[in-house]
């Protein structure tokens, strides 16, 4: 019996992709950081759509459909986002008990930011002073590929206004016109340290 491939639909102008599956279809929307959406396909667990800028790939199964995994978005952060001055000096990492028996807290997830190859904020389940949820950090990173820099920083969620910091579409001065967040402030201070390490003033 011949298989048939299982059919996506395309809306190249808004980024919406609609996969037909089995079990039913599953939607996801490309960031328009990606730019126009050209095709997309299923490949075995995953929906990848091909786009102006390169692949942006979401589940296509279980509880997480349609969203991007945490490896995809941390691609499109370091690719599309970040700031080439800073992207080698900061590492994402979020783990799990099945892939990792390091992980800690009960949920079985933990993560770790490091800048210039030092630990400066732990993802716990019940995070402390200078800590995060992996979970938190996960959903922020999600949102922030929608966002410009700008909506970013007048976000409600201070992951979200972090990320905002290392973005290439930043400004220099933009930046500098920033006030400094204080030492408890978690990512956003040292995310704003990291960038100002690398950040120059224009004339005047």
């Amino acid at each position: 019996m011949r298989r048939h491939p299982r059919r996506c639909d395309v809306d190249g102008e808004t980024g919406r992709v609609v996969a037909e599956l089995d079990r039913g279809a599953v939607e996801c929307e490309v960031p328009s950081l990606f730019g126009k959406v050209i095709s997309a396909e299923v490949r075995g667990a995953f929906i990848v759509a091909h786009t102006d800028r390169g692949k942006a790939s979401f589940h296509a199964t279980g509880e997480l459909a349609g969203k991007m995994p945490w490896h995809a978005m941390v691609k499109a952060l370091r690719e599309l986002c970040l700031d080439d001055r800073v992207a080698d000096r900061l590492e994402l990492h979020i783990t799990h008990h099945r892939f990792s028996s390091g992980a800690r807290g009960r949920s079985g997830v933990a993560g770790r930011v490091l800048i210039d190859g030092e630990i400066v904020a732990r993802g716990l389940e019940q995070p402390g002073p200078g800590e995060f949820a992996p979970r938190a950090l996960g959903a922020a990173l999600a949102s922030y590929l929608h966002l410009t820099p700008a909506l970013a920083l007048v976000s409600d969620d201070a992951l979200v206004q972090a990320f905002a910091l290392l973005d290439r579409r930043l400004g220099d001065e933009e930046f500098s016109a920033l006030a400094k967040p204080p030492p408890d402030a978690g990512l956003r201070y040292w995310f704003h340290r990291l960038r100002g390490s690398v950040a120059t003033r224009g004339p005047g």
